[in-house]
């Protein structure tokens, strides 16, 4: 199923009335934010033949502190809610993902491969658990 520009934006319209109802109760706890990146730095690597064509990978990190720390590990979610690439002569290849998620924070971890031009990508996070007392 292809999706339209019109149709996520609805999705995010609807899930954002939804974190507003939550977020109006005491449990679950939700916390959430954003992270702006702009340009994202290339990292090479070399392989045996010193050949970087074939193994440059571009990557950003960036941690996360929960303003309210949880009782507990809380539930993660991350999208891209903003994005702006050149996709003129390639496709574009963008993975995000949270790593070492702990009641007082996460990491958020974006990759992308050599040939993807990113200019621009906003990350939203919502983290949801018990709130510590």
């Amino acid at each position: 199923m292809k999706r339209t520009y019109f149709d996520i934006i609805t999705n995010i319209e609807k899930l954002e009335e939804k974190v507003k109802k939550l977020e109006r109760t005491q449990d679950p706890f939700i916390q959430r934010g954003d992270w702006n990146l702009s340009g994202i730095p290339l990292k090479a690597l070399k392989n045996k033949n010193e050949n970087y064509k074939t193994v440059v990978k571009r990557e950003e990190r960036k941690g996360i502190l929960f303003p309210i720390p949880y009782s507990e590990i809380p539930t993660v979610f991350i999208g891209i809610s903003s994005f702006n690439a050149d996709s003129t002569k390639h496709n574009i290849a963008v993975n995000i993902i949270t790593k070492s998620v702990t009641e007082t924070g996460f990491s958020i971890i974006v990759k992308t491969d050599n040939a993807s031009k990113v200019g621009h990508i906003r990350v939203e996070w919502l983290a949801f658990g018990k709130r510590m007392e």
